[in-house]
């Protein structure tokens, strides 16, 4: 802990390198008590720059080859502006081939999904329980469609990460900070790529009206990349595109976002 604590007069990039080398290795003691970062530390602005999780440049890079990793999170506060300023951590196994992020406390998720090439990138309204190798029907069938049709892997996104089992649960008014990170994840994850991207939210969309701001966001985000938007099979009767969950396997079909959000 004597080390980390130096090593906040050292340069951003060796300091990043010894936490996660330390956290690569759990099984060693110094290790574990360098984990133990909690809401009593006192330099919240320089573990927030140098333990804050960017790994989705290069997701390869997240984890060494042939094993299971223990990541370090530490997320920006999910309470808001007036909240305390103090830094809280948590660990997760991800196991080998997964992708994931949740905020500390577990009550949002930003991204779940596989390692792989041409990803499928599918986008609902809100996370709900599911976690890497524990998929709930959705992201069963979304990982169905990334098969049937040909995708090398698939993530999951959505407008807004808090989880809720039912979009009736989601917050009344948007919390700024999980909306800047949530948007920060996707941009760091696409990274300039033109990707095949999934709208996949169903009515449920029109649960908040911030939902569709967030929607326009996203793709203000998505359109810097030349992104393609498909959906599944035709539009719902109130013309929002369909759940994954529900019916059988459709094919996919070309959409227009743009007209979408107009007459949203």
């Amino acid at each position: 802990m004597q080390l980390l604590l130096a090593a906040k007069e050292w340069p951003t990039n060796v300091a990043r390198f010894l936490i996660r080398s330390l956290i690569r290795h759990p099984q060693d003691a110094r290790a574990e008590s360098t984990l133990a970062v909690n809401e009593t530390q006192t330099y919240p602005q320089y573990w927030s720059h140098v333990l804050h999780p960017t790994p989705f440049r290069n997701p390869h890079q997240c984890k060494p080859a042939g094993a299971g990793t223990s990541e370090l999170n530490v997320q920006d506060h999910p309470h808001g502006a007036g909240a305390s300023s103090s830094i809280t951590s948590a660990v997760a196994v991800v196991p080998n081939g997964w992708i994931y992020e949740r905020n500390d406390d577990n009550s949002a998720r930003f991204l779940l999904g596989t390692e792989g090439s041409n990803p499928l990138i599918c986008f609902g309204v809100n996370p709900s329980t599911a976690v890497p190798d524990e998929l709930d029907q959705t992201l069963r069938r979304v990982r169905g469609y990334s098969q049937r049709n040909g995708f090398g892997s698939w993530m999951m996104f959505n407008l807004y990460p808090q989880r809720s089992t039912d979009p009736e649960g989601l917050h009344d008014a948007y919390i700024a900070e999980l909306k800047t990170t949530n948007e920060r994840r996707i941009a760091e994850f696409i990274n300039g790529r033109a990707l095949t991207l999934l709208a996949a939210w169903g009515e449920p969309i029109t649960t908040r009206p911030y939902l569709r701001d967030m929607l326009a966001d996203i793709v203000g985000i998505t359109d810097a990349s030349a992104c393609s938007w498909q959906s599944i099979g035709a539009l719902t009767t109130k013309l929002h595109p369909r759940h994954p969950s529900r019916g059988a396997y459709l094919p996919l079909r070309d959409f227009d976002i743009a007209s979408y959000l107009k007459r949203l």
